[in-house]
């Protein structure tokens, strides 16, 4: 009987990094040449969940950078359409650069902010803390301003009433 073939980390690690790409034994095994049942039986062993967050990690990296490299490609470009606006083709088939609208201008601009302030680290957002006390004494004081609006408003139609009854007699 032929020995059991011993896959070194290297090895096992690309079947991780596989495994996580393709989301199958089937296609691991496939693309690395490992075979399948080989694959499920490391998958139950208890190495196989670091190797797999390892593999995890790796294209996070990976994708970090190739997204980084978008945002700085994008920023630039936006930068260039802020400054000298889009490219369009006229009917005559020349191009030539319609600046951005003010509302293209503003969403623009309010997006980058927001994106700082997160990058930041700085709240995003505002909030008030407020008792359920605080609530009914505000409440209770709206409440009391109705009242005395109101409270005004009769006084005046009274007011107008008795000066009607002195113009008439």
């Amino acid at each position: 009987m032929a020995k059991p073939k011993v896959y070194t980390h290297d090895e096992k690690m690309v079947v991780a990094l596989t495994y996580l790409m393709e989301g199958s034994a089937k296609a691991t095994a496939k693309k690395t040449g490992v075979p399948r049942t080989t694959i499920r039986d490391w998958m139950t062993t208890e190495w196989w969940p670091e190797y797999y967050q390892d593999a995890k990690n790796l294209k996070n990296v990976e994708l970090d950078s190739l997204y980084t490299q978008i945002i700085h490609k994008g920023i630039g470009e936006l930068s260039d359409r802020l400054d000298n606006g889009d490219e369009v083709i006229l009917k005559d088939g020349s191009k030539t650069r319609k600046k951005m609208n003010g509302k293209e201008c503003a969403w623009t601009a309010a997006v980058m902010a927001d994106k700082r302030t997160i990058l930041r680290g700085d709240p995003t957002r505002i909030t008030k803390n407020t008792s359920v006390s605080d609530n009914l004494k505000d409440f209770q004081k709206a409440l009391e301003d109705v009242g005395k609006k109101r409270e005004s408003q009769v006084i005046g139609e009274v007011a107008k009433e008795i000066e009607e009854d002195i113009v008439r007699h």
